[in-house]
């Protein structure tokens, strides 16, 4: 019975062995990041319609002085996207008067001389290029009122938003 034990433990010990080879293997990557400085924009003059006549039209050209201006500053060599969000109606209390936006225009340097218009009113991308740090964005537009327009001083929002693609 000792014998029948024995070689049972001794069949079993081995059973629970593995002779295998056991391999390993390993690779890494390197982690890399360019930090650059944080984009920005800023309001530089409202756009101004001036005073406006019941029935009649007042325009800005985002080429004329009473422009809405904007500066974005960022990296050289980056892609900004642009999103324009021009109001539909500018408001005085609960009275509303449409607005219509005119295509803004752009510019590398500080001038509305030699603009280049953008695509379109809404937004897209574009690059600062090399030697660029800044782009200076200038928005213009239109109201009609009606023969019965509220009389009142009306406002809304233009709004630029840019994001580092």
């Amino acid at each position: 019975m000792k014998k029948l034990i024995l070689a049972a433990a001794v069949v079993f010990g081995f059973a629970g062995m593995s002779f295998a080879q056991s391999s390993t293997a390993n690779a890494s990557v390197t982690v890399n990041t360019n930090v650059v400085s944080s984009i920005s924009c800023s309001n530089t003059h409202n756009l101004d319609l001036g005073t406006v006549v019941q029935g009649a039209t007042a325009s800005v050209a985002p080429t004329s002085a009473n422009a809405g201006a904007f500066t974005v500053t960022g990296t050289l060599n980056s892609s900004v996207s642009y999103v324009f969000a021009a109001p539909a109606d500018l408001t005085s209390g609960a009275n509303t008067l449409t607005f219509t936006p005119d295509i803004p225009v752009y510019n590398t340097s500080n001038s509305q001389t030699g603009t280049n218009p953008f695509g379109a009113v809404a937004g897209g991308i574009m690059s600062l290029g090399a030697g660029v740090t800044s782009v200076y964005i200038w928005v213009g537009g239109s109201v009609t009122p009606s023969a019965t327009q509220a009389v009142g001083s009306y406002s809304g929002s233009y709004t630029l938003t840019v994001t580092y693609q």
